[in-house]
């Protein structure tokens, strides 16, 4: 959860996007566009448009958070199936 989290329960939009925003750009930075907390973060900022009423930029978010989902899974399961095999 980001600073955005409190700001969003207390329907301040406004004042969660921000941050929101800088969470995305440090996530993507230090993580990597690929990374699974990038794709959450995504899906973070498209659930506050939701929220807002935004639609079509939500719609943008959640279609880019799928595709970044879709491509990261693959490496996560084969994380998975290797600790199941320890």
């Amino acid at each position: 959860m980001s600073l955005a989290g409190p700001y969003k329960d207390q329907d301040r939009y406004t004042d969660a996007e921000p941050l929101n925003k800088r969470a995305l750009s440090i996530r993507e930075k230090a993580l990597g566009p690929g990374h699974i907390n990038v794709a959450a973060t995504l899906n973070n900022l498209a659930d506050l448009y939701d929220l807002q009423g935004r639609y079509c930029e939500m719609e943008g978010l959640y279609r880019q958070q799928t595709r970044r989902t879709h491509q990261i899974m693959p490496a996560v399961r084969a994380r998975l199936i290797a600790l199941e095999e320890v």
